[in-house]
């Protein structure tokens, strides 16, 4: 029976035509075959460059031509890039949070056409985003506030009950320890075992 071959994977190299290792052209890998140090190497900086962006997990290990669990590898064994993977997290959340201010503060300029015909900009704003980013600085005063009370019976009191359970080896005491309880819990039978 002849050998089948193993399916072809698509595996990152840097292109030498850009600057920029983001961009990626495709060497064919065989099912199982290991990335080498310099593809290793390339497809991280892809998966950072994009990540530093702002881009999701998904998204840019897509950009990376890698699995989420490849990267979950790197993450837990590569130290360094654990590292620069934090680093890149910082970057794109601060590229979420300067769009959020764009938006919220400085706003954007959107075309304006009456009857088929470009008349100007107008200015926007989202105040949706300005409330996201005064929660995020100034949780004191934004924040939501939510109370719950709870009642008792009829809207009265709660009702609570300590129990205490005390737990006594009746074998190892005296007669006299045995006569003081008994007398102490109103009891007049102490032959009784349980």
């Amino acid at each position: 029976m002849p050998r089948q071959k193993k399916p072809a994977v698509a595996m990152p190299i840097t292109n030498e035509q850009s600057n920029s290792p983001a961009l990626m052209r495709v060497r064919v890998r065989r099912q199982g075959e290991r990335m080498t140090a310099k593809e290793r190497l390339a497809a991280q900086e892809a998966f950072l460059a994009s990540y530093a962006k702002g881009h999701s997990i998904t998204k840019s290990c897509e950009a990376a031509r890698i699995n989420r669990d490849t990267l979950y590898a790197w993450k837990e064994h590569d130290e360094p890039f654990f590292l620069r993977f934090n680093q890149a997290k910082e970057q794109g959340d601060d590229c979420v949070r300067d769009e959020i201010r764009r938006r919220g503060i400085e706003g954007w300029d959107e075309e304006v056409y009456q009857l088929k015909e470009y008349v100007g900009t107008v200015r926007k704003y989202s105040d949706r985003m300005l409330e996201m980013m005064a929660k995020a600085r100034m949780p004191a005063e934004y924040r939501e506030r939510a109370s719950m009370e709870v009642t008792g019976k009829d809207g009265g009191a709660i009702e609570t009950r300590h129990e205490q359970v005390l737990k006594l080896d009746l074998r190892s005491m005296t007669t006299e320890q045995l006569m003081a309880l008994s007398a102490a819990l109103g009891e007049a039978d102490l032959n009784k075992t349980p």
